[in-house]
């Protein structure tokens, strides 16, 4: 199955590295400082019923977080993910957030997204965004 991911990627200190595996095997990786500031797509195929994992890593939390001296944050090292494609259907951002998982990685972490068949695409999408 073909799936597209767009991701914005903040700069503060440099950029945050990324990756993208599915069943334990690594199908893109970005090292940290290997993004540039902005909007990247990322694609990648993959079987159905798979487990995709969307790792950020790369990112130090006591230095790459603009902080003022009131306590309010000004510029931030973070990647979000923007849309995911999959076979043609796209979730949006705040469908991610509603129906999925927060799609804004501002520490180390993975987040899990689990790919349907493509027969069963259509129901759950409609599952996942119906409200």
């Amino acid at each position: 199955m073909k799936v597209k991911i767009q991701i914005k990627v903040g700069n503060y200190n440099g950029t945050m590295g990324f990756a993208v595996r599915a069943n334990r095997q690594t199908v893109w990786e970005a090292k940290p400082n290997e993004l540039s500031e902005g909007l990247h797509d990322i694609k990648f195929n993959i079987d159905p019923h798979t487990k995709v994992d969307f790792i950020a890593f790369g990112k130090n939390s006591n230095k790459d977080t603009e902080v003022f001296d009131d306590g309010t944050m000004g510029r931030d090292k973070f990647i979000e993910i923007q849309l995911i494609v999959v076979q043609g259907v796209i979730i949006e951002r705040h469908k991610i957030i509603e129906n999925i998982f927060d799609p804004y990685f501002s520490i180390n972490e993975a987040k899990t997204f689990y790919v349907p068949s493509k027969e069963e695409l259509p129901m759950w999408y409609l599952e996942k965004t119906a409200q």
